[in-house]
């Protein structure tokens, strides 16, 4: 299974664009991996997780070929993972101009709230939308099966974090998220996941609920070990960054030093168009 992260930055990205603060001039002075679109994953090229609006310079800037998708899982509404204006330029032939092969429907799959937010038109062949549900999995094309857990998120719907499976190796995509709902941590006893991915909005600031900073990871990290979710050849990554989390108290943490804090705890740190295979 390859992985590829398109995007790894918060709703605000990295520099976010009004900002002043020295996280953000300096990642506009040093560029390359301080440098954080909006969050996103392609997987095996045909899977993509979250749409967010930055998808076309991420994708170009990764060298893969969005266009070949026909998947799209979303964990939530907001609008840093799911830009329903872009979306719908699949929808059309004006925008999407198809081969004979080319011409499969593409799929994409949420919660109400998401399909409320795309609001794809009735008999639309291009592309159709499927509500899903909690701890129910399905298939996608390339036999990929995939698996809703709850995460702890926003309050007015159902947000999701995903176990990705193929070939024998599952993937866990946790973000956005704060640690695990009881429910969730549950669901994963017993299931043994290769990469586990975890949401680090909060960088090197405490931050447990809606979202994590570090901090939490390592105590998320711990108990899924403990209960036999992971272990010690299990890949983690720490993944979706906010500006903030890096100038906690005023002290500036550049992407190469957090590198080096969550290299020390056995994390990689995700950054834009890294590529994990399992």
């Amino acid at each position: 299974m390859k992985i590829q992260y398109l995007g790894t930055g918060a709703s605000e990205a990295i520099p976010a664009t009004f900002c002043q603060c020295e996280v953000c001039n300096k990642a506009r002075i040093t560029g390359g991996r301080e440098i954080r679109a909006r969050s996103g994953i392609i997987i095996d090229g045909t899977l993509l997780i979250d749409f967010p609006p930055d998808i076309f310079h991420s994708s170009l800037r990764a060298g893969a070929l969005i266009n070949n998708v026909r998947d799209i899982v979303f964990t939530h509404s907001h609008n840093d993972h799911c830009d329903a204006a872009q979306i719908m330029y699949r929808a059309h032939s004006v925008y999407a101009k198809r081969t004979e092969e080319g011409n499969y429907t593409t799929h994409l799959y949420g919660n109400e709230t998401v399909m409320k937010t795309i609001n794809l038109p009735e008999n639309l062949q291009t592309m159709d939308f499927t509500c899903i549900n909690p701890f129910e999995s399905f298939v996608v094309y390339g036999e990929i099966k995939v698996t809703p857990l709850l995460a702890e998120h926003a309050v007015n719907e159902k947000c999701y974090i995903f176990i990705v499976e193929k070939d024998g190796k599952r993937f866990l995509y946790g973000n956005d998220s704060g640690l695990f709902p009881d429910i969730t941590m549950e669901y994963l006893q017993g299931i043994y996941i290769d990469c586990i991915s975890l949401d680090c909005t909060g960088v090197m600031l405490k931050c447990e609920h809606g979202h994590m900073g570090f901090e939490a990871d390592i105590k998320l990290k711990n108990m899924l070990i403990k209960q036999g979710t992971a272990d010690n050849n299990t890949i983690f990554i720490a993944h979706h960054f906010s500006h903030n989390g890096f100038i906690p108290d005023g002290r500036y943490y550049s992407t190469e030093e957090f590198e080096q804090i969550a290299g020390g705890y056995g994390f990689r740190v995700s950054y834009d168009t890294m590529v994990v295979e399992i």
